[in-house]
């Protein structure tokens, strides 16, 4: 699949598909704002979860890793 294939999913089949096929890269929380970031095929996802809501704000998806530069994934 290619990214431009999955953002034409329904957000519901973009969740399933990232669940079943993509893999856990790394987290990062932000206040009560947890970001979960996947690779899924040649491609990032990035799931924007309410920790106190429970519940997925947001799904995004990219090409360029550059952009987890962004997110300082691993600066505490």
């Amino acid at each position: 699949m290619k990214i431009e294939e999955f953002n034409l999913l329904t957000e519901f089949d973009k969740y399933d598909t990232v669940f079943t096929k993509g893999t856990f890269y790394a987290h990062k929380l932000r206040g009560n704002i947890k970001v979960v970031f996947y690779t899924l095929f040649d491609f990032y996802v990035i799931l924007e979860y309410s920790v106190t809501e429970n519940k997925i704000l947001s799904i995004s998806s990219f090409k360029n890793k550059m952009f987890l530069n962004k997110w300082s994934l691993f600066d505490n």
